[in-house]
């Protein structure tokens, strides 16, 4: 891996930095930072944003039967060769239900959508495409064929006469509720469905086990469980499910001119809005942030602060990494046996963002953990369990401009893929799309910019436009904005009407 030393620092080209990163979180997930993410055992809704450690296998076929993916009816399809074709409905089944006999030729079984496709039917054509008819049948006769009983007819009225040739012309006769002494009962009616479409074989049924076969990895380790993962592990059966502990961020801001939220700041002071912001980011990707108090412009007390945050599996620095006189951030970590694979990049904002890693001295045993050894061993191994164990581990660190867009633009480009690695995920590349920039953008050339920006529209015609701000300080238009609009270095302008690359945060 090409990265440069705490004896030669380097400023790179934005993909030059962004491929580092991906690097190191590549070395993250297959040799570690000195031990692998430890992993707990969880109830599955809470593993909701988690990542999973453990692969979720199919416990059965999915889906465990043919399943119908229409209402409508199942059948033969070798019974559609003649259009329309009249077929009897002998039964019905419902999701959750099955229709136990074979389906033969001429029948069809009405079917929801859901349900097993009954053993002899291979496929399912929709109720829109039919037309359902009842045939009644009298005790004595077969379908069709007309039955008059002679002493019944000796005593009919013409206008009974009249009736039943009216009905014999048409599909089904009409049962009075006042029939006549000496009348035949008739049998229910048999319902009969006339299909209107020809379909193949297979048409709107998914066989058994065409999403997956018993045993096979549905969810693989690494995966962020978002709500149709939850789901896959809810149909596998999976009430508790392996997920890695989430990192532990230390968050660090640092300067004179900040004072605590809650605090009333003084002419020249501000909030420091920068631990909240990168707090909620850690937070949304994954981690638990453990925001450390400020840390002053002094290097005795600033020092103290960071070897503090040594103690997480992550640091992250807001402030002090520019060129003044009392920026003393890198020269604090360089005190501190930091090597830094890149100290800028060429991007705005966040040009003078530091990447590197510290090696810290960190337990890796807690005394809970030892309390669960019990009295195996001999009496020489109780005392070394008993005694919490160290190792060296490799901290990544990230030194963030103060500006709060850099802050938030640096993190998103840079240390979210290392915070996803730490956690055991896979890191993700970039959300971009591509819109129709809606007015004209000027630049200088140089540097890769992220410029906050609103993304609309539709589908079709998604369009993007930057919100006018006063610079990387500008909390306001970053709060607004729901994209950051790249300009490649070499451009000076964009202009309106042209499909230009946005990041989607």
């Amino acid at each position: 891996m090409s990265m440069t030393t705490a004896t030669e620092p380097g400023v790179l080209s934005f993909e030059q930095a962004y491929e580092t990163v991906r690097e190191y979180c590549v070395q993250i997930r297959t040799v570690g930072c000195g031990k692998p993410p430890q992993t707990e055992e969880v109830p599955l809704l809470q593993a909701l944003g988690r990542v999973l450690a453990e692969p979720v296998l199919a416990d059965r076929d999915f889906p465990p039967f043919p399943r119908a993916t229409r209402d409508g009816y199942a059948l033969r399809a070798a019974d559609l060769m003649t259009m329309p074709a009249t077929l009897r409905v002998v039964g019905q089944v419902r999701a959750g239900d099955s229709y136990d006999l074979p389906v033969l030729p001429g029948e069809a079984v009405e079917i929801m959508t859901g349900a097993a496709v009954p053993e002899g039917a291979d496929t399912v054509v929709m109720v829109e495409h039919t037309a359902l008819k009842s045939i009644e049948q009298d005790s004595k006769h077969k379908v069709g064929e007309e039955f008059v009983d002679p002493a019944i007819s000796a005593s009919k009225k013409d206008d009974e006469i009249i009736n039943d040739i009216l009905e014999a012309l048409t599909d089904s006769k009409v049962v009075h509720s006042s029939a006549k002494s000496g009348e035949k009962a008739k049998e229910q009616a048999d319902d009969y469905v006339e299909i209107q479409k020809s379909l193949t074989a297979g048409e709107n049924i998914v066989p058994a086990g065409a999403e997956a076969k018993i045993g096979q990895e549905m969810l693989s380790p690494g995966l962020r469980l978002g709500p149709a993962q939850i789901a896959m592990a809810a149909a596998a059966g999976k009430a508790h499910i392996r997920v890695y502990r989430r990192p532990r961020v230390a968050i660090l801001s640092t300067g004179d001119e900040l004072v605590e939220v809650a605090e009333n700041p003084g002419p020249h002071q501000i909030r420091n809005s920068n631990s909240y912001s990168l707090a909620a980011l850690v937070m949304a990707w994954g981690g638990e942030p453990e925001q450390l108090p400020i840390a002053p412009d002094e290097l005795g007390k600033l020092t103290a602060l960071v070897q503090a945050g040594l103690a997480a599996d992550m640091l992250l620095l807001s402030g002090g990494v520019s060129m003044g006189k009392f920026d003393l951030v890198e020269q604090t970590l360089k005190s501190l046996g930091a090597e830094f694979f890149f100290t800028g990049a060429l991007i705005q904002p966040g040009k003078p963002v530091v990447f590197g890693e510290v090696q810290a001295v960190n337990e890796t045993k807690t005394s809970e953990e030892n309390k669960t050894k019990g009295d195996a061993g001999t009496p020489d191994e109780l005392q070394l369990d008993r005694a919490d164990a160290v190792v060296k581990k490799k901290i990544p660190l990230f030194g963030f401009p103060g500006n709060p867009i850099s802050v938030m633009v640096t993190f998103d480009l840079f240390a979210r893929p290392v915070l996803q690695a730490l956690g055991g995920a896979v890191p993700v590349r970039l959300s971009t799309a591509k819109a129709r920039l809606r007015t004209d953008f000027k630049a200088k050339t140089g540097l890769t910019r992220f410029i906050p920006a609103i993304l609309e529209g539709g589908l079709s015609d998604p369009e993007v436009e930057a919100i006018a701000w006063q610079g990387s300080g500008d909390l306001l238009a970053s709060s607004r904005a729901n994209c950051y609009l790249v300009v490649p270095p070499d451009r000076a302008q964009l202009a309106a009407g042209e499909m230009v690359s946005v990041v989607v945060r």
